[in-house]
């Protein structure tokens, strides 16, 4: 409880230097705010390393997670960076197409679960979820698309690809308005230019956290099709 009360630097009335019975504590836990307690859960879960792989998780987290199903909770519980952690309850289907993207290993994977856990976790912080978004993209589209461009940035290959599209194919078929590759192109620019809060920015604004969430189930998308390897360079003839 001393670790928890320094975690969320409020001040419950535990103190290092005394000894708290447990009739005292159950006082202070019936006392805290639904926030607290919610805090509180997220937080004993974070202790908790999570299972690689398909093995069911332990039972008490299996057993946190049902009755949160059952009580019709806004939170679920979901691996994150090696640990469980609550997040906000979205629709199975989004689910199972994120779970697919965050299962995959490396860096642009990890990058994408720290923008998830900003975004949706239970204490959210919208500008590093946007970042953090961002360069779970960059991971994978910098050496990709700008091999050779040390400083590469999401807004380079942009760039990049806006000049070269005949270069470039992506998995599924063009359509009238324009070339597959094109549509792609068009996501990253919606991801790279609606982040308001980037540094060096005229037009600085804070990030909401619907336009966080937005961005990250956008990047989410991205790396998806990145990590699968649907957008390629067409090979010289």
């Amino acid at each position: 409880m001393l670790e928890f009360q320094q975690s969320i630097r409020v001040d419950l009335g535990f103190l290092a230097a005394q000894f708290t019975t447990i009739s005292d504590a159950y006082k202070v836990f019936r006392q805290l705010s639904d926030t607290h307690l919610t805090w509180l859960v997220d937080f004993e879960l974070s202790r908790i390393t999570a299972i690689q792989g398909n093995s069911r998780a332990p039972q008490r987290v299996q057993d946190v997670e049902k009755i949160l199903r059952d009580s019709g909770s806004s939170w679920t519980v979901k691996a994150i960076q090696g640990r469980y952690r609550l997040v906000e309850v979205l629709p199975s289907a989004v689910l199972d197409v994120v779970e697919s993207t965050l299962s995959v290993n490396g860096k642009s994977s990890e990058m994408l679960r720290s923008a998830w856990n900003f975004a949706f976790g239970v204490n959210p912080s919208p500008s590093h979820a946007y970042f953090d978004a961002v360069r779970s993209v960059e991971i994978l589209s910098c050496p990709l698309i700008s091999p050779r461009d040390t400083t590469a940035t999401l807004g380079k290959d942009i760039s990049v690809l806006r000049t070269s599209l005949h270069k470039w194919r992506f998995a599924m078929a063009d359509s009238k308005g324009g070339t597959s590759v094109d549509k792609v192109v068009s996501m990253m620019q919606l991801l790279w230019h609606s982040q308001t809060d980037r540094h060096g920015r005229g037009d600085y604004e804070d990030v909401s956290l619907e336009e966080a969430q937005s961005a990250v189930l956008l990047a989410s998308t991205l790396v998806g099709w990145l990590a699968k390897g649907m957008l390629r360079r067409v090979e010289s003839t």
